[in-house]
């Protein structure tokens, strides 16, 4: 028996597929021009970096709004601060914060009153940002930086999305 050279084997193989072959080399090249496009046409995220003052000025169970930059901050249980998203992102809706409301007294810092309330979809939210049932979703939260300037330690709210478009 003949041995058969191994580069004749491959065009053996070969032989009756080469529009697989330029299958494969199509695919790679459109992946590869989906990547490239994607790379260079996407905007980047929007976001600012907000100084949200004095860490000092917060406290426990207290809700801050900051109507111009939409977003709350929020004084945790445990004297942690959260900055929660004024923006429902399903409904693309603003949240109000209703101190007086009753309804977060089940879960809110001391039993205290108030809930956000999303007037488009009807979700509500305790002060926390976890959301009250029905709602499934708590409101986003925010990252937080720590910084110290002449007057003292201050907190900066990374706010994410074009908050110019919204009202």
């Amino acid at each position: 028996m003949k041995a058969v050279a191994p580069e004749r084997r491959l065009r053996a193989q070969l032989r009756g597929r080469p529009l697989g072959l330029l299958g494969v080399l199509l695919v790679v090249i459109a992946g590869v021009f989906a990547v490239l496009w994607g790379t260079f046409k996407s905007e980047p995220p929007k976001f600012a970096l907000v100084d949200a003052g004095l860490v000092s000025s917060f406290a426990i169970g207290r809700v801050v709004a900051y109507p111009e930059q939409q977003f709350y901050v929020v004084g945790l249980a445990d004297g942690r601060l959260r900055a929660l998203d004024g923006f429902v992102k399903s409904s693309g809706c603003p949240v109000s914060w209703l101190p007086a409301d009753e309804r977060g007294r089940a879960r809110n810092v001391n039993g205290e009153p108030g809930v956000y309330v999303d007037a488009c979809s009807g979700g509500v939210w305790y002060a926390n940002g976890d959301a009250l049932p029905p709602t499934a979703e708590p409101l986003r939260s925010f990252h937080l930086e720590y910084r110290t300037v002449a007057d003292g330690q201050h907190l900066w709210v990374e706010v994410l999305g074009d908050r110019s478009r919204r009202s």
